[in-house]
């Protein structure tokens, strides 16, 4: 039974070498994005693709970068101060919806253990409900008070340089990243130029 790449041979159709090493090529990386395609010789090249989001990401973290450099330190305690105040704020939010969930867990444990189970056999139902009661106890709301602890400050000049060395990471991780592209797209080029040009002389 023929396959999609010897289908033709099968059915007595004229195909050169050339198509039909082409068509094979589009099960390999050079060619796979003209996999759904139903030439077997390639109409156009491969685009690279996503770079304009690592591109876009440079960009923006280039203009970060210029804000933190410029950045006063009196806009620099302001802006800790707010973010802190937020984090603070979701903490206390969490802190109280931890201790409300607490509660009711611990009513509905008082409610279990007064409980009198039909049977002696029924009694590892009531231990084993309270034994879940206490287990999601732990997992929830264990280390509530933290949330009620205030974050801890940076001084406005450790602000500023933190915000200064996330910016430059950004920017060398990102051009890493659209380089490789590049160069995975160069290569993909260069492999179809050069599978291409093997049949020059057929």
């Amino acid at each position: 039974m023929p396959s999609s790449y010897t289908h033709e041979i099968y059915e007595g159709k004229s195909i050169t070498l050339k198509q039909y090493i082409l068509k094979c090529a589009q099960a390999f990386g050079g060619f796979a994005y003209m996999k759904d395609d139903s030439v077997s010789e390639p109409t156009h090249m491969p685009e690279m693709s996503d770079h304009g989001y690592h591109a876009d990401a440079i960009q923006n973290a280039y203009k970060m970068l210029a804000v933190a450099e410029s950045m006063t330190l009196k806009e620099s305690a302001r802006e800790i101060e707010e973010i802190c105040s937020e984090i603070e704020e979701k903490n206390r939010r969490s802190y109280e919806k931890r201790k409300a969930l607490k509660e009711r867990y611990e009513d509905m444990i008082v409610k279990v253990e007064a409980w009198t189970p039909p049977t002696d056999e029924h009694k590892k139902i009531k231990d084993f409900a309270i034994s879940q009661l206490r287990g999601s106890i732990e997992q929830d709301c264990r280390n509530m008070n933290k949330y009620l602890e205030p974050v801890e400050r940076m001084s406005p000049e450790e602000w500023i340089q933190g915000r200064i060395d996330t910016c430059k990471e950004d920017i060398k991780y990102h051009e890493k990243k659209l380089q490789e592209q590049i160069d995975r797209h160069k290569s993909q080029v260069q492999w179809i130029d050069d599978l291409l040009d093997s049949f020059k002389n057929n």
